[in-house]
């Protein structure tokens, strides 16, 4: 592995926790039958999760133009750092 994936690793593992909880969350709600009353506090948390899932997603694919050059100068000091 080299310097860049290393300094990664955690937050591919924080995205992936993320992941499980709301797949978890999800299957949770569908099947467990809950109050009326409560409904308004399921579909809240629902959307922060769903929230959480896609901010991660654009966090890994670069998110935009400027990011993605931003995410490559970063990659090409780490490979320059590697060589010097």
């Amino acid at each position: 592995m080299d310097k860049m994936q290393e300094h990664f690793k955690p937050i591919y593992y924080f995205i992936a926790g993320i992941s499980a909880a709301v797949m978890l969350y999800v299957i949770a709600v569908t099947w467990i039958p809950m109050p009326k009353e409560n409904q308004r506090f399921v579909d809240i948390a629902f959307g922060f999760l769903l929230n959480l899932v896609g901010q991660a997603v654009n966090y890994l694919t670069g998110g935009s133009p400027v990011k993605k050059a931003e995410l490559e100068s970063k990659h090409q000091s780490y490979e320059k750092k590697d060589m010097g």
